[in-house]
């Protein structure tokens, strides 16, 4: 390792110029003479100045020998510090100098060395101590994640139970579903038979009371002065009716006859109903009942609600189809509308479950 600039020019001073050289006695010059002079100032300036000549030249000569003055030093410091180098490894060293650059060398390295270890005995013990709060962290990051394992196992196992729990219930519940279900399938065939034997028990007690009813007529527009009126009032205003009115012969039996008070009022009286004693009566009173035009009474057949609400949509289809064409004959006969034209026969009545009138058959006479 090279000693620095700095160092050498501390070294080099006056202390190494030889005694001789200081009062130039090794060039031949004789100081005192010089400083006496012959006492005239050119002479004692002349001396002067060539005795600062010859030390400066002195100086400089040993300089150079030591290598470490640069001959034409710049502001470059780079350059001066390379070139210095080389001129101080070029340069001639003597055994002196070569101890003392070794010692220097060696107290440097021996002190850089030093600087080193220590700073590296700090780092390991910063390590070390770094190393053991990451351990200790490591640690108990470890056994907190054992722990939420040990948890998290648990909370599975747990809901595994439950899962399996809930599959049996499941599985329960799907064949109660399943029984229910095959019960509901019963219930419904069950429901839907007892709808069809009900249909047929209403329709058979609907026949029933429309047969109990098959030798009765009703008469509506009779005037009622009474709201009371007696049944034998009634009778003798239908009798007169059949015989007066109608203008029928026969002596036609009525077992009974009596107001509908529950029935709704036309042409401001409540309706008459008279059984009669035969149905072959019946039928003459309709027949004639074409003489009650011109007056406020008018006669139809007796029915339960149910054929009167069919019969009355049988009616409104039969004014529709007059309307559309007026050359057909139309009849009702109990509980259908039978409509002839042009030898061809169409027989219509009324859907229940469309509740509306259909057609149910077409014939040709």
């Amino acid at each position: 390792m090279g000693v620095a600039v700095e160092v050498w020019r501390a070294r080099i001073g006056l202390h190494v110029i030889p005694s001789s050289w200081r009062n130039g006695s090794h060039i031949g010059l004789d100081t005192d003479s010089m400083k006496a002079g012959n006492g005239s100032p050119e002479g004692r300036g002349g001396l002067s100045v060539m005795m600062m000549l010859v030390i400066v030249a002195v100086l400089w000569a040993k300089l150079m020998c030591a290598g470490d003055i640069e001959s034409n030093p710049g502001p470059d410091s780079e350059k001066r510090n390379l070139r210095s180098n080389k001129q101080h490894a070029s340069a001639p060293t003597s055994p002196a100098r070569q101890n003392t650059e070794r010692e220097v060398e060696s107290n440097i390295n021996q002190s850089v060395g030093d600087t080193i270890l220590q700073q590296l005995h700090e780092l390991r013990v910063e390590i070390g101590g770094n190393f053991d709060s990451v351990n200790t962290q490591i640690s108990n990051l470890s056994m907190s994640m054992e722990e939420q394992l040990s948890s998290l196992s648990c909370e599975m196992e747990a809901l595994h139970v439950e899962v399996n729990n809930l599959k049996e219930k499941n599985e329960q519940l799907m064949k109660e579903n399943e029984n229910l279900q095959r019960s509901s399938d019963k219930l419904r065939k069950e429901m839907e038979e007892t709808r069809i034997e009900v249909k047929h028990i209403a329709n058979l007690n609907d026949d029933l009371e429309n047969r109990s009813r098959r030798n009765n007529i009703v008469l509506y527009g009779v005037p009622q002065e009474d709201a009371k009126e007696s049944w034998e009032t009634t009778e003798t205003k239908v009798k007169g009716i059949i015989t007066e009115t109608m203008e029928i012969e026969k002596d036609i039996q009525i077992d009974r006859a009596h107001r509908i008070n529950n029935g709704p009022t036309v042409r401001g009286s409540k309706p008459i109903v008279a059984k009669l004693a035969s149905w072959k009566d019946k039928e003459l009173v309709l027949k004639n009942g074409r003489k009650l035009a011109g007056t406020n009474i008018t006669v139809d057949e007796d029915f339960s609600s149910t054929l009167r609400g069919r019969r009355k949509k049988l009616f409104a289809k039969k004014r529709e189809l007059a309307r559309e064409d007026e050359s057909i004959k139309t009849k009702i006969r109990y509980d259908k509308l039978i409509v002839t034209k042009n030898n061809k026969t169409t027989i219509y009545k009324v859907d229940e479950s469309l509740n509306q009138v259909v057609c149910i058959s077409q014939s040709h006479s």
